[in-house]
């Protein structure tokens, strides 16, 4: 079940990145379209998320400050700083569309 529940928001937010890639401002960008590129039905999308700005915040975590968790834990805070900053580099387009909000 937590494998289902994992892939399903894997898949909400793969759709936004997707989305907001191809030009779609976030702001604009609706839970029907996130869920039809997720191929996913809106109640999935509010099972998961409240909102769209929970789902980015979702994507922000997981993608930028999960990985540097361990290096901050045992205080590696150099190496924890330089691996948000080339997580955050790796996906520099979606971050710089989604900070015009």
């Amino acid at each position: 079940m937590a494998d289902e529940k994992s892939m399903a928001r894997n898949a909400l937010a793969d759709s936004a990145v997707r989305l907001v890639l191809s030009g779609i401002p976030f702001e604009k960008l609706t839970i029907k379209q996130i869920t039809d590129g997720a191929k996913l039905i809106r109640p999935t999308f509010y099972h998961h998320f409240i909102d769209k700005y929970e789902m980015l915040e979702w994507i922000f975590k997981s993608d930028v400050i999960d990985p540097a968790r361990a290096l901050i834990e045992v205080q590696y805070y150099r190496e924890a700083f330089g691996l948000i900053l080339k997580r955050i580099e790796k996906h520099r387009l979606f971050y710089e569309c989604v900070l015009k909000l």
